[in-house]
């Protein structure tokens, strides 16, 4: 996703120049610095409501030992992956194997903290893929509009509500999947009750991935709202 998006700036040709966000300089990684060390960017991202929304969104407690420590005269809130007790020893393979988080000590605002490889957490790359794609709009916009957006911050609350929907689509997809299976194998689906179970089951599924609560999602009693 970064890949993609990091493509899609035609700022190769910038490497050792000035950022056209925060006119600091930008060595010879232009992507890294406008998407991490941008002023502009960490200023428009907060990094402490990201942490928080990150949080909150995959899991809370669940998923993430959440602290708040003074450092001087702030304020940080420090994120750390729970770590299995079945796991091995190993907090490289402890943060790889329970659906976590990576291998750093708590969340940082870059590279690593894209790095899907590192994590098996379904809620976490997704979220992380919509947070980074509404932050390379704002970063385009920026950079090459006429007209630049004069949003001050990234809107959590409207992430949070692609967030719902985007389950929303997932779980009705997969309804639609149910209903086209249950087309080619009448038998298996005839009863009422192997309908109701599967339908249940799969909002259960769905509502876990994403870490919200089974409400948020519609409920699918009959297969008839999808003719």
């Amino acid at each position: 996703m970064f890949r993609f998006h990091a493509r899609c700036l035609p700022i190769n040709y910038l490497h050792n120049k000035q950022c056209p966000l925060c006119k600091e300089d930008m060595s010879k990684d232009p992507y890294g610095h406008l998407f991490f060390s941008c002023k502009k960017t960490k200023q428009f991202i907060k990094i402490n409501k990201l942490k928080n929304f990150i949080y909150i969104t995959t899991g809370k407690g669940k998923n993430w030992h959440h602290t708040r420590i003074r450092q001087n005269n702030n304020f940080i809130n420090r994120i750390t992956p729970k770590l299995s007790p079945i796991a091995k020893k190993d907090q490289e393979v402890n943060a790889d194997y329970a659906n976590l988080r990576f291998h750093k000590e708590y969340f940082e605002w870059n590279y690593k903290a894209i790095d899907y490889d590192l994590t098996r957490s379904f809620a976490y790359r997704n979220l992380m893929a919509l947070i980074l794609h509404n932050i390379w709009i704002w970063i385009c916009n920026q950079i090459y509009s006429e007209d630049p957006l004069t949003d001050e911050s990234l809107s959590y609350s409207s992430l949070l509500k692609k967030w719902h929907k985007l389950a929303t689509l997932e779980y009705i997809k997969k309804a639609k999947d149910l209903k086209n299976l249950s087309a080619k194998d009448h038998n298996n689906f005839k009863d009422p009750k192997i309908l109701l179970t599967s339908t249940i089951k799969l909002r259960k599924t769905t509502a876990n991935y994403y870490c919200i609560p089974e409400s948020s999602l519609p409920n699918i009693i009959s297969f008839d709202q999808f003719i």
